[in-house]
């Protein structure tokens, strides 16, 4: 889930960043061979996220998907199911009530199996357990009685039941070689009333982690994977506690991935652990209401994780790298970028992983590949020259240039917004300072805006009822349409006043 405070704004240091990797966006990041040529490190495991809590796509898309990702050259498949996934016996209380059937997972793992992709489920097992802890019946494990993210450190039941989800998920998982154990971001630990006088966070995290940890490995016989970020500030003597017991998965999405992951970092990790992941995002990292994924910094994630592969330092070995992608920020948020139109994304994120860079060969290819017969795959939203790119021919096209046409009216409500902050503002209103031509222009913007938002909402059934269920288009129409439709009628209403009072 790793649903971490993730970057709407990558600050200074990234813009800096994006610019140096730009400079020489068609050239690949390159490492001396022993003959003195150049070459390119590629990672051996690229795994593909699916994060399945927000807006999970019908089993019968994921199926019909998997070939596809196979093609643009996933290895692999990390699936977070969450509340998605039909836990058995007393743990059936936190399956969403639509959630899929044994059947519809065991078609899952067949398909992924017959095409040689590993499935690696993830199951949290301290923090970003909401679906869990939200339920009374859990409420005595939560950390703060008021917080339903983190299980309580001190408490044995906590461990118990970490390790009740994960086997309930290994269960229909049979040939699993890895599972994720989550692990990131315990914003509750040290904050159970029975937390104090056992240690700081770091013995608190071992006390609670380890025993999952010798769990999955001895009983399960499978290898734990462990988001980085609770031990990143720890010292190799720290760290050697889970060196033989799980394989850190460091996790940094923003285009400067040096800055955030300095190279004392990776030295402790690769002194103490033989393997080690990436975690790039392909969608999901750059706010929690996007919908329209920013392509160029994608890429520049994975062009810089792409160079952090060529200088790895020994002894132990950046195996491979999970391309995160997220549906929403936590089990309570609305969904951000959909699975379908993240994909030209996903796809150019694969491609650039090849060489260490987007090459412009590479963009022409994947673009063709996934239908852009006249244009390429736009890198973010001001970089299309048109709005429609016709009969998309990847799985789920239609409803990339459905999500481009509700990004052009989100823009087209700025400049709605724009009108009004300057010429209906209170400061005009007070001192009776309008003009009548801007007041009627942002009267006659927000109008058409309403209009257009309420009219998505039609077509948004038909499009996104080809690969989601009905509950969740009718999230997305409320959440992404209607709402902005309600905003437009009252800044509507407003202009309208404004209007009046120069009659």
């Amino acid at each position: 889930m790793a649903r971490r405070v993730l970057y709407a704004f990558a600050g200074v240091a990234a813009a800096f960043a994006i610019v140096g990797i730009y400079r020489g966006f068609f050239s690949s990041s390159k490492t001396p061979s022993p003959s003195g040529e150049t070459t390119t490190r590629r990672f051996a495991h690229r795994i593909v996220h699916l994060d399945l809590k927000g807006a999970p796509p019908t089993m019968s898309y994921l199926v019909d998907l998997l070939p596809f990702l196979k093609r643009l050259g996933a290895t692999g498949l990390l699936v977070e199911y969450e509340d998605m996934y039909p836990y058995s016996g007393d743990l059936s209380l936190l399956r969403r009530a639509d959630a899929y059937t044994e059947a519809e997972i065991k078609r899952l793992v067949a398909k992924a199996n017959s095409l040689h992709l590993d499935l690696i489920p993830l199951v949290q097992t301290f923090g970003h357990l909401s679906f869990v802890l939200k339920h009374e019946r859990f409420a005595p494990l939560r950390a703060d009685p008021r917080d339903v993210t983190s299980l309580c450190a001190s408490n044995p039941d906590s461990a118990a039941l970490a390790k009740r989800l994960v086997a309930d998920v290994a269960r229909l998982h049979p040939n699993a070689k890895r599972i994720h154990v989550g692990g990131d971001e315990v914003g509750g630990i040290g904050r159970c009333r029975t937390d104090a006088g056992r240690g700081g966070t770091s013995a608190l995290y071992v006390a609670h982690m380890k025993p999952i940890l010798e769990y999955v490995t001895e009983t399960l016989a499978v290898t734990p994977l462990l988001w980085h970020d609770m031990l990143a500030q720890w010292s190799i003597g720290d760290l050697t506690k889970f060196s033989h017991l799980a394989e850190p998965m460091i996790w940094e999405y923003r285009a400067d991935v040096r800055y955030h992951v300095d190279a004392a970092t990776l030295r402790r990790f690769s002194a103490t652990f033989p393997r080690v992941w990436a975690a790039s995002a392909f969608k999901g990292a750059d706010g929690s209401y996007e919908d329209f994924t920013p392509i160029r910094t994608r890429v520049a994630n994975h062009v810089a994780w792409s160079k952090i592969l060529n200088e790895y330092p020994g002894p132990g070995e950046l195996i491979g790298i999970a391309l995160t992608g997220w549906s929403k920020y936590d089990h309570f948020a609305i969904p951000c970028e959909l699975l379908p139109p993240a994909l030209p994304s996903l796809a150019l994120c694969l491609s650039t992983l090849k060489s260490g860079a987007l090459l412009a060969s590479e963009h022409e290819r994947v673009s063709r590949l996934l239908g852009f017969r006249d244009s390429l795959v736009p890198l973010d939203y001001f970089d299309a020259k048109k709005s429609d790119f016709g009969s998309l021919s990847y799985p789920g096209g239609p409803v990339y240039n459905f999500i481009f046409y509700v990004d052009k009216l989100r823009h087209i409500g700025q400049r709605c917004t724009k009108l009004d902050v300057t010429w209906i503002s209170p400061w005009n209103q007070k001192r009776n300072s309008l003009n009548w031509y801007r007041v009627n222009q942002a009267a006659e913007c927000y109008e058409k805006l309403a209009e257009d938002f309420t009219a998505a909402a039609d077509k948004a059934k038909t499009v996104l009822g080809l690969f989601l269920r009905a509950a969740d288009v009718e999230e997305w129409i409320q959440t992404k349409l209607f709402s902005f439709a309600e905003r437009a009628k009252e800044f509507h209403q407003k202009a309208i006043n404004a209007f009046n009072e120069l009659q």
